[in-house]
């Protein structure tokens, strides 16, 4: 096959992992053997480990915002720490607002 046969013939399917071709390039004929690999190496990276504990920060500082907010005694405990504070209960709100836009 040549260049273009051979990748519309893989791309439509007819070539198939586990099979042999001719291919020719230039003035060189070869045989080609089909096989498919699957490589992981970028999976286990510390990048990869780096956005994988980033995500997991975040959803757990958003459980942690719902937590607070969805029950009655944290409510209750956290509005009588508050009372007389007007300063911190805006601080806490300004910080509740930037982490949920950071979190998007």
């Amino acid at each position: 096959f040549e260049s273009e046969e051979f990748e519309v013939l893989q791309q439509r399917g007819h070539l198939k992992p586990g099979m042999k071709c001719w291919r020719q390039r230039g003035p060189s004929i070869f045989q080609v053997n089909l096989r498919r690999e699957y490589t992981v190496g970028g999976v286990f990276s510390i990048a990869a480990f780096g956005h994988a504990w980033e995500m997991f920060l975040s959803i757990f500082c958003a459980c942690c915002i719902i937590f607070v907010f969805s029950h009655a005694k944290a409510r209750k405990e956290l509005g009588k720490d508050m009372k007389g504070h007007p300063g911190n209960a805006i601080f806490l709100v300004f910080l509740v607002v930037a982490t949920i836009i950071m979190y998007i």
